[in-house]
Order: C-alpha cells, then sequence, then structure tokens
C-alpha cells in the first residue's frame, strides 16, 4: 500500500510541474489494523467478563466494565469519579474504617502486591454483598493506575457457612449421640472415637485415637481379638455390612459389656474404600435382664407344668394364652384341645354367664379408676369334660 503526496511545482507564479511523491505504508496499516483489532479484542474481553472490572487512577474510578454496572445496581455515571470506600459500608467486618483499608490495599497494589482479599462492598442502593478483590498495578503510556477485579461472592460464602454449620451440626450429633461411634481408617486405625464411646468404654479420645491398641484393650484375649478383627477387617476390605454382630468387651474397669454392633464401610467419590464406621449399642443390661427373664419364666414354666391344679391366662378378649398340663387330668383335654376352645365350650351356661359378669365389672372399675388394683377373687364354676362329665371347680382370679 502506498501513501501519495501531489505538489505543484511553481514558476513565475505558473505552475510548470506537478511533483508526486509516494511511501509504502503497507507495514503501518498492517500494525494499525492489527493494534485496532487488539484494542477491540481486549475492549469486547473488558465488557463481558463476569467480573467487575475497575481502571483506577490513585484511589478514584476511571473506567469500568458492564459487570460493574450489573454488581452495583448503578450507571455509569454513578460510579466513575468515586472512590471506592464510596461503595463500602463505613466499617469493614474486621473492624477497620473502608477508607483507611482502601488506600493501605491500593498503595500496596501500587508497591507491586496483587493478593486477593475478601471485602464488604455496597451497591448503590445500600445492599451489602460479600466480595473477593485483586488490584493490580498497570502501567499505561507513562502513568501508573490500578485495575481493579471484584468477584461477588456472596453465593459462595453463604454455601460455605451452610457446609460449616452442617459440619458442625454432625459433628455435634456425631459427639452426643446416645449411641457408641468409631470410625477407622483403612489400616484399622482409629479416626473417631465420641463421647458414648468414651462412656462405654472408659477410654478417653485422647487415649484411643491414631492407633490400633484400643483393641487389645477391649479384646485382651488373643484368640478371641483375632476372631473379631478379622470381622472388622471384611467389613473394610470385602464391603460386607454388620447388623446385630454381638461381641463381649473388657472396658477400662476390667468390667465386662455385651456391644450389639452395626458397621459399615466408607468410601470416597470414586467409589474406593477408606475405612469403616461402627455404631455399637451397650446391650449388658438388657441380656442380663432377658436371661434373668429367661430363668424366671423357665422356673415358673416348671411349676405351672408339674401343678396339680388347673391354671389359666386369658387376654382381653377372654381367649386362652396359656393352660397349665394338668388340664388333661381334669377334664381329659390336651393343652393344644384345650387352647382352642371358646369360654362357652368350657363352662355350662350359667358358669359362662358368671365369668363375663365379674370380668366385664372387674374392666370397668379399671377403666373408671386407673389406679383401681384388682381384688382376689374365688368362685366356683361347673365345666364341661371331654367325656361329656360336668364338673365343679373352684377359680382363683
Amino acid at each position: 500500500m502506498l501513501f501519495i503526496t501531489i505538489l505543484p511545482v511553481f514558476s513565475d507564479d505558473v505552475v510548470k510541474y506537478i511533483a508526486i511523491y509516494s511511501t509504502n505504508i503497507t507495514k503501518q496499516v498492517i500494525a494499525e489494523k492489527q493494534l485496532t483489532e487488539k484494542e477491540r479484542k481486549y475492549h469486547s474481553i473488558f465488557e463481558s467478563a463476569g467480573d467487575a472490572i475497575f481502571l483506577m487512577k490513585g484511589e478514584i474510578f476511571i473506567d469500568c466494565n458492564k459487570k460493574t454496572l450489573e454488581m452495583f445496581n448503578c450507571t455509569r455515571e454513578q460510579i466513575i469519579g468515586n472512590p471506592p470506600y464510596t461503595f463500602s459500608p463505613p466499617v469493614q467486618p474486621d473492624g477497620r474504617e473502608s477508607q483507611e483499608k482502601a488506600l493501605e490495599k491500593i498503595n500496596a497494589a501500587l508497591s507491586g502486591e496483587n493478593k486477593p482479599f475478601y471485602w464488604k462492598h455496597k451497591k448503590y442502593d445500600g445492599t451489602l454483598f460479600d466480595a473477593s478483590v485483586t488490584l493490580n498495578k498497570v502501567e499505561l503510556e507513562i502513568n501508573n493506575y490500578i485495575l481493579a477485579v471484584v468477584r461477588d461472592i456472596s453465593e459462595e460464602k453463604k454455601a460455605n457457612e451452610e457446609i460449616r454449620q452442617l459440619s458442625q451440626f454432625q459433628k455435634s450429633i456425631i459427639e452426643n449421640a446416645n449411641v457408641w461411634l468409631n470410625v477407622l481408617d483403612v489400616d484399622g486405625n482409629t479416626i473417631i472415637w465420641n463421647k458414648a464411646a468414651e462412656k462405654i468404654s472408659g477410654y478417653s479420645k485422647e487415649e484411643v485415637i491414631g492407633h490400633q491398641k484400643i483393641w487389645e484393650w477391649l479384646y485382651p484375649d488373643l484368640e478371641y481379638r483375632q476372631k473379631i478383627f478379622k470381622k472388622a477387617s471384611e467389613i473394610i476390605h470385602n464391603n460386607q455390612t454388620v447388623e446385630n454382630f454381638e461381641t463381649t468387651i473388657t472396658v477400662k474397669s476390667g468390667e465386662s459389656k455385651i456391644i450389639n454392633w452395626f458397621s459399615r464401610n466408607l468410601t470416597d467419590k470414586e467409589g474406593k474404600i477408606t475405612g469403616s464406621v461402627a455404631l455399637g449399642i451397650d446391650i449388658t443390661d438388657k441380656k442380663i435382664t432377658r436371661e434373668n427373664l429367661r430363668k424366671s419364666e423357665h422356673r415358673y414354666r416348671l411349676l405351672a407344668e408339674n401343678i396339680t391344679d388347673i391354671i389359666w391366662i386369658l387376654n382381653m378378649n377372654l381367649k386362652f394364652t396359656f393352660i397349665s398340663p394338668s388340664v388333661y387330668r381334669f377334664r381329659g383335654y390336651t393343652v393344644e384341645e384345650a387352647l382352642k376352645q371358646p369360654l362357652n365350650e368350657v363352662f355350662t351356661p350359667a358358669s359362662f354367664k358368671k365369668v363375663k359378669e365379674i370380668f366385664n365389672k372387674e374392666i370397668s372399675k379399671i377403666n373408671k379408676e386407673p389406679d383401681y388394683s384388682t381384688r382376689r377373687i374365688t368362685i366356683e364354676l361347673e365345666q364341661y369334660c371331654k367325656n361329656g362329665k360336668i364338673i365343679w371347680t373352684e377359680v382363683i382370679a
């Protein structure tokens, strides 16, 4: 590309010649086009950025992008020419004055520091929001400017706070749960040991966390311990879930306790096993009570089965739930046969009527008077035998 200059040449005030000068400006034109294209590109990036971008001279905004106007809910005229602390509350969350702190950050940026920092900003309507700000020194021609990038992190900060509260809530649940909760890593080391675990076992968190010694303490018998540890290892490595797995532990005081375990493995996002979690319920008292009841029931059953009188129990629908074997000697029916009989087949009509009247009367008193204590009643009733005979019996209820 050529740049042509045409100049007339005069002689005695008359144009005698025309002088033509040409200059090759191809490189200059290309350079100008490239510069224009770059300017257009950078301006496009500046305007379409997802963050607010300011250009500051000293402490004054001299330019900004569209996102700035959206973020601060204002027009260019309302923000250009103002300092950043105009769009900030008087005091930052750390207690420092916004103006003082803003000037400190600007001077730090002019000295070459460009670390992002937290800032509480204010929209034009006074609404506060959380922001992450980065200040960078830029040189344009012979002057130094500050390029400020502001990102609204209100939602991010809110989400982080919710996560923090949830984490705190979960930790509180784990710590204060009334069941033993412990977590093991993939090597079997204890990493979580809650208060219930401390209370039941007698061992504190400080004594247990970070190693496997607790299993030696809880299961001092080597053979029994190996059996339990094998089961725990299977849970971790074979992705097993254990429910109602009872073990007997030796607590710090030397006392034995029975624990009912529920356990499963833990995995990361990729499904890789990272350890296991176990919930333990102390069922020692329940087992003792159950065993005592079993022994008591056995003793009374032996008594009932060997007593010469008939013992029977009725539910609220006047159906038999238990009859002692002596019924066979009295009435000729087996226990199985007698349990299936309704009362009107056991007693004569007159006796059946008497039984119902006494039952209804006692139930009525109980319903009207919650503190009413049933009395002992002795009555004579006629009962049918299997051979058709009728016998008189004395019944104590």
